[in-house]
Formats: C-alpha cells, sequence, structure tokens
C-alpha cells in the first residue's frame, strides 16, 4: 500500500542543505554567501548556515522555511520542479567553483 502524501514527507524529500547548494546569483552562474541568503531571507548568518546543514525540515518553523527556501530562489509549493530545473543550470555551474566553494558544496551534496 502505498504511503499517504504529507507536507512534510514532500518538503523533505529537498532538505534544506540541498535548498542552500541550489542558491545561485548571476541567473545562475554562482553560488549566493550566507550572508547574501541571510540577507534575502532576514534572517541570520548563523541561521543560514545552521539551516545549511539540516539533513529535514522537521525543527524548522514553515515561515522561516519559506523565507529559506525563497532566499535560495525555490519556492516550497514546487520544490521538485524549482530544483529539477535549477540542477540542469547547476551541473554547468560546477566546474567554476573556486576551493571554498568546492568544500561548501562537498559538504551540502555529501
Amino acid at each position: 500500500m502505498a504511503q499517504p502524501w504529507t507536507l512534510l514527507g514532500r518538503l523533505n524529500e529537498f532538505p534544506p542543505r540541498l535548498c542552500r547548494a541550489m542558491a545561485l546569483t548571476n541567473r545562475g552562474h554562482q553560488a549566493m554567501s550566507h550572508k547574501e541568503v541571510a540577507e534575502k531571507a532576514g534572517l541570520s548568518k548563523e541561521r543560514i548556515i545552521r539551516l545549511s546543514k539540516l539533513e529535514k525540515w522537521d525543527t524548522v518553523p514553515i515561515g522561516e522555511a519559506q523565507r529559506y527556501a525563497r532566499a535560495c530562489g525555490l519556492q516550497l509549493h514546487r520544490l521538485r520542479s524549482d530544483v529539477y530545473l535549477r540542477m540542469r543550470r547547476f551541473k554547468a555551474f560546477l566546474p567554476r567553483l573556486n576551493a571554498e566553494q568546492r568544500r561548501m558544496y562537498a559538504r551540502l551534496l555529501k
């Protein structure tokens, strides 16, 4: 029997760390810094760093999750399509990462 659909289950298919990895500026050609995401989301840089390490949305208030995802360029109600579209651009972007960005993405995508 199929599992019933739940909002939290759907959101957890695309955890906060994946949303953070999708945060790109300049039309998908440059990674956003923690500071840039924090400013767009109206959250502290430290909170963005903590969110970017989470495997699930369980402990994140929905309003904060929405601001965080939107600051990363995604919308909670259409994460699947947003992530799919961004992944296509993201693959072209990966070779241009500097050493610090490579370390950040290695942590986010492990």
